[in-house]
């Protein structure tokens, strides 16, 4: 199972992650780090967590 967060949510695990948007950007978040929204075209930002 993929760990997903939500733009404005806490990080809840430190890696690298992966926005789905187009083009994807990628990240690294540290854990309780608020995710951030990139303004995407289908609204808020949903993050992908790629690896630690």
């Amino acid at each position: 199972m993929e760990l997903h967060a939500y733009a404005g949510e806490a990080c809840p695990q430190t890696g690298q992650w992966q926005a789905l948007d187009i083009p994807p950007q990628t990240r690294r978040f540290e854990q309780g780090e608020i995710m951030r929204n990139l303004d995407c075209a289908c609204g808020l930002t949903v993050w992908r967590f790629l690896n630690a």
